[in-house]
């Protein structure tokens, strides 16, 4: 019997890590679930943001905090963290869907997202949750699910945590999975911008844009920093592909362009898996080149 609760335990908690660990009862509130419930207000200043993790979400976190009146953040603390443990009025979660629903159609309000080229968010949260972080304990919530999928193990063991997985085991996992399933941080932008009519959308790479339209808006200079910035080669055509190249051998991985980590044919597969995503991103590049402004016109809605 005590084989039988064993293997019984195991297959409840493989289930239970199967998928995000957050994921909210279907009979939640809309504004309470994810992604709208991280979306925030600054009311001072009329302005909504949705966070989509791995695009500058820490600095825009961290500025909608100011801008919103927070004064409890503490030099180098954690906006995550703080946002997840404190109730504040910042936070779709802790507001009425009257508050929401007014906010939400005020002509007077600005309402943004920033975007991120869908590859170079792969490999960014790799690098980081993968390679980087992957022997730190608070990383676990977040990799061990896809970690137990790729080994096929019950149970990790310091031993793969030390040996990790490579790229390509990584996007096979995201490729096999259900999209509307996966891990915010690297489930499909196009997924988290359902409810909220933006007024403007931005990419990572115009975050000076992004700025200058916050200056107009809110009337004053704003301080715009950037945590977390890509650490990426300018170039590495030397270098071979590293998509089957563990962790630990990877002591470079954080100088290596999004590039270096792709082969033809996982290029051709992320590219079909993430179409919208990649769709969303180039119409919105070209736009904010085009116009300098990310405040989203007829032709850009069409």
């Amino acid at each position: 019997m005590s084989f039988l609760k064993t293997a019984h335990d195991r297959l409840r908690r493989r289930q239970t890590w199967r998928y995000y660990h957050f994921e909210d009862p279907p009979s939640t509130p809309r504004f309470k679930r994810f992604p709208l419930k991280q979306a925030m207000i600054a009311d001072p200043v009329k302005v909504i943001y949705m966070p989509i993790a791995k695009n500058a979400c820490s600095s825009l976190k961290t500025l909608m905090a100011k801008l919103g009146g927070l004064t409890e953040q503490r030099p180098g603390e954690d906006i995550h963290r703080l946002l997840d443990t404190e109730t504040t009025d910042l936070l779709f979660l802790h507001r009425s869907e009257k508050d929401i629903m007014e906010r939400l159609f005020d002509p007077l309000w600005m309402r943004f997202v920033v975007l991120r080229h869908p590859v170079d968010r792969l490999v960014s949260v790799y690098v980081e949750k993968f390679v980087k972080n992957r022997m730190v304990k608070e990383a676990g919530i977040t990799i061990d699910p896809v970690m137990l999928r790729s080994l096929g193990v019950w149970d990790l063991t310091a031993a793969d945590y030390e040996r990790g997985i490579t790229f390509r085991a990584f996007a096979n996992d995201i490729l096999r999975e259900n999209p509307a399933r996966l891990d915010p941080h690297w489930r499909p932008q196009s997924l988290q911008l359902k409810a909220i009519p933006f007024t403007h959308v931005y990419t990572t790479e115009h975050l000076a844009v992004l700025k200058s339209d916050l200056d107009v808006h809110v009337g004053q200079r704003i301080d715009l920093p950037h945590k977390n910035r890509a650490r990426y080669a300018s170039s590495d055509t030397a270098r071979d592909c590293v998509a089957d190249v563990l962790p630990s051998d990877l002591d470079d991985a954080q100088t290596l362009s999004p590039d270096a980590f792709l082969d033809d044919d996982l290029r051709q597969r992320l590219s079909v898996h993430f179409a919208q995503d990649i769709l969303l991103y180039d119409l919105a590049s070209r736009h904010l080149e085009q116009s300098q402004s990310g405040r989203i016109t007829d032709a850009l809605e069409n």
